[in-house]
């Protein structure tokens, strides 16, 4: 190595020749699957499950119908291309919002109204058990539910004491 050539191996990827000199390598945090991930990167999280938002994928689509329609016949009375793009992305962002308000106003209306069924449906099984009870016409080992929670939540009573032996000793096949 005294005619100056370099031992190949020593060289580095960017051109350098030792070690010594090299930067650090970057080390990027990863956040494993399942855990949080970093705050700047979790502040957009919500984008990569918009299929997911009710709503949303009725809203976009009438509100890029309604925009497109909107424009082309903009376009058609005036033949101005660029005020009809405007004007189509300006209707689709109106009738996307109106769509969304009506619809979220409808989903929360809707669930709501499967509240207080199940609410309504959960108290008339606890009533119907307690009175089945009152009437003795329950079947054995039920009883109405005591939380306020779970109205319609039936569970098992405690088992009953057993029954001492009758002093006939009538049994199962003894007539």
């Amino acid at each position: 190595m005294s005619d100056g050539s370099r031992d190949p191996s020593a060289t580095l990827p960017g051109g350098n020749d030792s070690a010594a000199s090299a930067s650090p390598p970057v080390v990027e945090a990863v956040a494993a699957p399942g855990t949080a991930a970093p705050a700047d990167e979790d502040s957009f999280a919500f984008l990569h499950e918009l299929h997911r938002v009710p709503c949303f994928r009725e809203s976009v689509l009438y509100g890029g119908g309604g925009g497109a329609l909107l424009g082309a016949l903009h376009f058609q009375r005036t033949r101005s291309g660029e005020r009809a793009a405007d004007v189509a992305v300006k209707a689709s962002l109106v009738f996307a919002s109106a769509y969304w308000l009506m619809c979220r106003r409808n989903y929360r209306a809707q669930r709501a109204s499967v509240r207080t069924s199940i609410d309504a449906v959960g108290r008339a099984a606890a009533e119907g058990v307690a009175l089945k009870q009152r009437l003795g016409l329950a079947p054995p080992g039920l009883a109405p539910s005591a939380t306020a929670d779970e109205p319609g939540a039936a569970r098992e009573a405690p088992p009953a004491p057993p029954q001492p032996p009758s002093p006939t000793g009538g049994g199962v096949g003894h007539a």
